[in-house]
């Protein structure tokens, strides 16, 4: 009966022991597990203000068929008003100026209509527009002359029409820039990006060189 009493103590005893031995070993186990489970940073949380993966140099979509439409109409505006100014008595500066818009803008009109060109869109010249000021006539883009203002232009006495030539070229060149800046951003074809890039240099050289002239000449 003793021994008997004993083997129960014993088992007892071990009992208390092993549960002691597992409340201990959860409380260990869960400190180690807390404290080495990682926890999530700024550095590994996606966010929606994620990088957004680059643009394809070789694809063209709506922003480049509308610069491109839009800036042919720049363009040979700025082609119109040269030949408009060169005739008359220009002085050498006027000549120098016509000429190198004429070639340049003439130009640049081409380059975007090859764009067009090849992505079979469609476009319209200057020459398909009424020319006469109104809704859906001729058009109105930032910093383009109206008809009334051409008209008047071809009926000034040279040294007129040079203030109103520099005049308008200005303003014209002003609102094509104010475009490019716009669309830079949204380009994504490769070489219409690199062309914009120079398009708009040369509008800011451009723009500095005529108010150079006027206050040359007294314009200001």
């Amino acid at each position: 009966m003793a021994i008997r009493k004993i083997s129960i103590g014993i088992l007892v005893v071990l009992a208390i022991a092993g549960l002691l031995a597992g409340v201990w070993w959860f409380i260990l186990g869960g400190n180690k597990l807390s404290s080495t489970t990682p926890k999530p940073d700024d550095s590994t949380t996606t966010t929606d203000n994620a990088t957004a993966p680059p643009a394809d140099p070789t694809k063209h979509d709506y922003f480049e068929v509308s610069t491109a439409k839009q800036m042919i109409i720049y363009n040979q505006q700025a082609v119109e008003l040269a030949n408009i100014a060169r005739h008359g008595e220009a002085d050498a500066d006027m000549k120098k100026l016509t000429d190198e818009v004429i070639a340049t803008h003439g130009k640049a009109a081409e380059q975007y209509a090859k764009w067009l060109n090849e992505w079979n869109e469609s476009y319209l010249s200057l020459s398909d527009f009424p020319r006469e000021d109104g809704h859906d006539a001729y058009p109105t883009n930032p910093g383009m002359p109206k008809v009334m203002e051409l008209d008047k232009l071809t009926t000034m006495t040279a040294a007129e029409k040079e203030k109103e030539f520099l005049r308008l070229l200005l303003q014209l060149h002003e609102g094509a820039l104010e475009y490019i800046d716009m669309r830079s951003g949204q380009i994504q074809y490769g070489e219409m990006k690199s062309y914009a890039a120079n398009d708009k240099a040369h509008y800011e050289r451009k723009i500095q060189s005529i108010k150079n002239l006027q206050t040359t000449k007294g314009f200001n």
